[in-house]
């Protein structure tokens, strides 16, 4: 992950960054090497570093969709159920997906799968709240608390589903 983290494109001792130290092991292609990183952030790594040009080929994939994101969460859910201890509502596994993208940075899966986590995490270090399953409305709560704003209820919100709307 993070890609452009390898390279030490603003250093002038190009020696001691990740990429020169891997690159023996990149030549004799002993080391199957996969990595991941943002357009915006390969803009800083590509051009400028004649090992990253060398050694790895750009394939740009686009973020997965919704309903992409639900099927793995779901998949992964019982997997952070047995984890954490706790059962995740289905209604509460899309929820998920969607706050993730109203209000999270990054992109599908990897904020839903974490947010997912939190939640999950949240229940072990509040011993005290009796919690039966991940709900709806603990999801909000997490989420109100990881982006530090309160959360408008998104049965009352005007522009819930607007791009679906769009579309039609």
């Amino acid at each position: 992950e993070d890609f452009h983290t390898l390279f030490n494109t603003g250093s002038s001792n190009s020696s001691s960054d990740a990429a020169s130290i891997l690159s023996n092991y990149l030549t004799d292609n002993e080391v199957p090497f996969i990595a991941t990183t943002t357009f915006q952030d390969i803009k800083k790594v590509q051009g400028k570093n004649a090992t990253a040009d060398r050694y790895f080929t750009r394939v740009d994939l686009d973020e997965m969709t919704r309903d992409e994101a639900v099927s793995i969460v779901k998949t992964l859910s019982s997997r952070y159920s047995k984890f954490h201890g706790i059962k995740y509502a289905k209604p509460a596994l899309e929820y998920i997906v969607d706050l993730s993208v109203r209000h999270l940075p990054g992109c599908l899966p990897g904020k839903a799968i974490s947010l997912m986590d939190d939640c999950g995490a949240w229940v072990e270090a509040h011993p005290n709240e009796i919690v039966k399953s991940i709900d709806k409305t603990l999801v909000e709560k997490i989420v109100a608390e990881i982006t530090g704003k309160k959360l408008a209820d998104s049965a009352n919100d005007p522009l819930d589903g607007i791009s679906e709307r769009i579309k039609t």
